[in-house]
Formats: structure tokens, C-alpha cells, sequence
């Protein structure tokens, strides 16, 4: 009767394993579409801001090159103008490489891979604000003609060139400050948390999740 008895036990254990193992597998399953579809979905808005993004900046660019060709005598006006367009150029082809590395990020790619896009992505979007910050001085200058040039005031020049100053300070501490180094940094993460930092840093806890569920999933396996 023992050795009947014991066949029955491993077949029962064997059964118990085999039903164990389909539920782990279910709930990684469940997990990698619930929060995987939560992740897409973030993206997914993301993509549509920035193809918003780059339709405006187009419109912004026509905008200003119709303004460039009225004002084309006033010295300020288009160096300011021409360097705005420039920067709003940096800014368009910016958000679709951007758009382009989303569209082929997988969820499903080994976790190294995706760690490696997700860095990129996060490398281009800081890069990205960081390089827009530096035109903030434009806009302190943009306005004044040839006429203010030869009739402005001592006190018109001192305040323009304070607010300038300032204006140049800020800018260039902004670039410095605003890196991949800082990244971790809360007022940075606030920053870039609408160009994407937020469905990034889902994506990374989404990862991070899966992978300690399938080390939990490895483990079991190892008691058994």
C-alpha cells in the first residue's frame, strides 16, 4: 500500500505545482495588461502632446518668418527672430525623434533594452528643455528699434540691460542645472514630468515590478 500511497501523494503534489504555476503565470499575465495598458495609455497622450507640439512650433516658425520679412530692417528684431526660429527648429525635430523612440518602445523587449530606451528618451527630453531655456533672453531684447536705439533714455538702458542680465543668469543656470545628473532632483522632475518624465518613470516602475514578480515566480519554482 506504501508505494501506491506515495505515487498518489507526488501525482497530487505534481497536480497542485502544475495549478500553481498557471496562477503565477495568470497574475504576471494580469499585471503586464493592466499596468502595461496603463503605461501604453500614458505614452499614448504624450505622443499626441508633442505632435500638437511640433504642428504649433511649425505655425510659430511661418509666423515669425512672415513678422521677419516686415520688420527685416531692424537689427534686434531679426537677430532675435532668426535665433527664436532656430531654437523652435531644435524644439520640432526634438519631439519626433522623441514621438519616433515611443512609437518603437516595447514593453515586452528584454528589461535591459527597454531600461536603455527609456534612458534615451529621458537624455532627449532633458536635453531638449534645457536648450529651450537658453533663447529666454531673446525675448528681453526682441522689441527694441532702430528709433529707441538712437532716442532711449540712461534709464530705459539701465532697466533694459539689468532685466537682460538677469534674464541671461537664469537661463544659463537653468542649462547647467537641468541634466541627466539632477535628474533625480524634484524640481527637475517636475519640469520634465509633462514632456514625458511621468509615463517614464510608470514605465520604470512598471519594469521594476514585473521583474521582482518573476524573481518571486523563480524562487517559488526553486522550492518546489
Amino acid at each position: 500500500m506504501e508505494p501506491i500511497e506515495s505515487i498518489k501523494i507526488q501525482h497530487l503534489w505534481q497536480l497542485y505545482n502544475a495549478r500553481l504555476e498557471r496562477s503565477l503565470h495568470l497574475n504576471m499575465r494580469l499585471l503586464e495588461t493592466i499596468e502595461g495598458d496603463k503605461v501604453k495609455a500614458s505614452f499614448a497622450a504624450v505622443v499626441r502632446y508633442k505632435i500638437f507640439a511640433v504642428v504649433l512650433g511649425v505655425c510659430w516658425n511661418i509666423f515669425l518668418g512672415n513678422l521677419l520679412y516686415v520688420y527685416h530692417t531692424e537689427p534686434f528684431f531679426v537677430v532675435s527672430v532668426v535665433l527664436i526660429m532656430l531654437f523652435g527648429i531644435v524644439a520640432i525635430t526634438s519631439y519626433i525623434y522623441q514621438i519616433i523612440l515611443i512609437r518603437k518602445l516595447d514593453l515586452s523587449d528584454p528589461v535591459i533594452e527597454t531600461q536603455r530606451k527609456l534612458a534615451t528618451l529621458q537624455a532627449s527630453i532633458i536635453r531638449t528643455l534645457r536648450v529651450q531655456f537658453l533663447q529666454a533672453p531673446l525675448y528681453c531684447v526682441f522689441f527694441i528699434t532702430v528709433r529707441m536705439i538712437k532716442n532711449a533714455g540712461p534709464l530705459f538702458w539701465t532697466i533694459e540691460i539689468i532685466v537682460t542680465g538677469i534674464f541671461v543668469w537664469f537661463s544659463i543656470w537653468l542649462f547647467r542645472n537641468v541634466s541627466t545628473l539632477n535628474k533625480d532632483k524634484r524640481w527637475v522632475k517636475t519640469l520634465i514630468k509633462g514632456e514625458g518624465g511621468a509615463s517614464i518613470a510608470k514605465a520604470v516602475q512598471f519594469i521594476r515590478e514585473i521583474d521582482v514578480f518573476k524573481n518571486e515566480w523563480s524562487e517559488e519554482d526553486m522550492k518546489y
